[in-house]
């Protein structure tokens, strides 16, 4: 695939992608394990692209990073993986299939020239056109393409049509209870009852119900740190995820019409910094 060399990428992309892999500064951290990452263990080496996808904030990342992992201790070095950001402010200016080209062609040049690859394409969606290098890669290349996506355009049958059969999909959800338990060192029962249940998975259901799975809520400390997340997520969605796909300008009656659905307990939401 050629690249079209008017375009004015940044001149230190290794740095950036430094950034993001563990073969340069970045110690990407993996956290506690997910259930689903044994689920994609058998697709590490098959010849589908497997896509993640979900809503934001809901584990997507650490799961590519749990899969790293696995790499790793197979044997895999360092240098085959490699993880991309697509959501990096320094790369906005010049997203398409182009800077996916250029970011890999530095990759192979400058880390890792020769052998099987491993690619993880993070929030895939902000490159325009990503589909398109992705298949002519997968069908071209000795590599493993891995891509996550948080917009409603890849979470709907419309990714079937731009991968044309050429992917497995999966959704990374929000904890379950079983990993709510696991992220808060409360082992379940072996054989679970209503009566009788321990007062700590009292407790943690309490809190589940509350707050809900998103692993960041989950870990924070403080119920106002949770709060404020919870707000942030809550105005991602509709601004990234919601309004930039239909293109909708009005965003704060989009905002209100969003709170007012999800019921009475969210009107007294407070006003977001998004307007129209």
């Amino acid at each position: 695939m050629s690249t079209d060399f008017n375009i004015s990428f940044p001149p230190d992309l290794l740095r950036i992608l430094t950034r993001w892999n563990r073969w340069g500064t970045a110690p990407l951290n993996s956290g506690v394990r997910r259930r689903i990452t044994g689920e994609l263990a058998p697709f590490l080496d098959t010849p589908e692209v497997v896509a993640l996808v979900g809503p934001r904030r809901a584990g997507k990342t650490t799961v590519l990073f749990q899969l790293m992992d696995d790499l790793e201790a197979a044997g895999v070095p360092r240098e085959a993986c490699l993880h991309v950001n697509l959501e990096e402010q320094a790369l906005m200016s010049v997203m398409g299939p182009e800077l996916l080209e250029r970011l890999y062609e530095t990759y192979r040049v400058e880390v890792f020239p020769e052998g099987r690859a491993y690619l993880f394409l993070d929030e895939v969606q902000q490159a325009s056109g990503w589909e398109r290098w992705v298949r002519s890669r997968n069908e071209t290349e000795d590599v493993k393409i891995f891509v996550t996506g948080s917009s409603a355009k890849l979470m709907s049958p419309e990714l079937a049509t731009l991968l044309t059969g050429r992917h497995v999909s999966f959704r990374v959800l929000p904890l379950e209870f079983r990993e709510f338990l696991d992220f808060r060192g409360v082992e379940l029962p072996a054989r679970p009852r209503l009566v009788g249940t321990p007062p700590r998975i009292q407790q943690a259901l309490h809190a589940y119900l509350r707050w809900g799975g998103f692993p960041e809520v989950v870990l924070a400390g403080d119920e106002r740190r949770k709060e404020v997340l919870l707000k942030q997520y809550f105005d991602d969605a509709l601004f990234k995820d919601v309004a930039l796909r239909h293109q909708i300008r009005d965003l704060s009656l989009l905002r209100n019409l969003a709170v007012y659905l999800l019921g009475p307990d969210l009107l007294t939401y407070p006003h977001s910094e998004m307007s129209g």
